[in-house]
């Protein structure tokens, strides 16, 4: 496959605004979930839960899960706190990417 990866490093605070490449702005998705997250779609709260925006679209496929259905979730970080995400990026994805 040539080093292709199905996992994208995502920018919290989206790069063009923040020139910002530090680990703590990103978090790492795959690519679907990384346009929804761009698009605000979807974003983090203060506690690392997944919320979703009630504008997003409701999709169906079969065997396939509903963005609606990690809501509230917790995503899974990484074992030493210094790497998880910055609150201060995630609160700026809420306030200007994430669609409530």
């Amino acid at each position: 496959m040539g080093g292709a990866s199905i996992i994208d490093a995502a920018h919290i605070h989206q790069l063009s605004a923040s020139r910002n490449n530090d680990p703590k702005n990103g978090i790492a998705l795959c690519k679907n979930t990384h346009w929804m997250f761009d698009q605000g779609l979807w974003s983090l709260d203060e506690d690392y839960r997944i919320i979703v925006s009630h504008d997003s679209c409701e999709e169906e496929a079969h065997n396939q899960k509903s963005l609606r259905v990690f809501q509230g979730s917790r995503i899974a970080l990484p074992s030493n706190p210094k790497l998880w995400p910055d609150p201060h990026h995630l609160a700026w994805h809420r306030e200007f990417k994430f669609s409530a």
